[in-house]
């Protein structure tokens, strides 16, 4: 990666954090406390998810991830990690091209005006490891939207609440 890239993953991290800080100050400001506390525990749980992510030494994934908003206009992606203290190395280019395989789907099927988010879970049962992806926002076909995400993982549920759909991958830990 080169410095120019490097810097511009910084500016885009630090410019995410400070609009969220001059959030909590406007809520300071205007003496609305539950609200403060409410955006310092967010702040904090991404935090140590961040320090989770780090953990398991898969710099791909966790560049993509820090990126994501850089590279796709109208989906967004947050993620909470399930595991601590383990490295996954090893799967980190395999984790990193299911997760793009999966957005790609996302971004085919999608409308370039509707706004699509993606909640990521990074889990471990049974020594392998699954990503779940919690996706919401409105699809033409979702059926064969469904069908093709199928092809990559297993499709676990559909809720019409903010038309949600969960997938789950799994990556075998070997």
């Amino acid at each position: 990666m080169k410095n120019d890239e490097v810097v511009q993953i910084f500016q885009h991290y630090r410019h995410d954090l400070l609009n969220r800080l001059q959030v909590i100050k406007g809520y300071a400001s205007m003496k609305k406390i539950d609200h403060v506390n409410e955006k310092l525990n967010e702040l904090i749980e991404d935090f140590n998810d961040e320090r989770k992510l780090m953990s398991l030494n898969t710099p791909n994934l966790l560049l993509w991830l820090l990126q994501f908003d850089s590279f796709y206009e109208n989906i967004r992606m947050t993620y909470k990690i399930h595991i601590e203290n383990q490295c996954l190395a090893h799967l980190d280019n395999q984790l990193m091209e299911k997760s793009k395989a999966v957005v790609q789907i996302i971004k085919s099927f999608g409308e370039h005006t509707e706004l699509y988010s993606i909640h990521l879970e990074l889990k471990k049962s049974s020594g392998d490891i699954y990503l779940y992806f919690i996706i919401n926002g409105y699809f033409k076909d979702e059926k064969q939207l469904i069908m093709e995400l199928n092809k990559n993982g297993k499709y676990i549920d559909k809720k019409d609440i903010d038309n949600q759909i969960i997938l789950q991958l799994e990556i075998p830990n070997i």
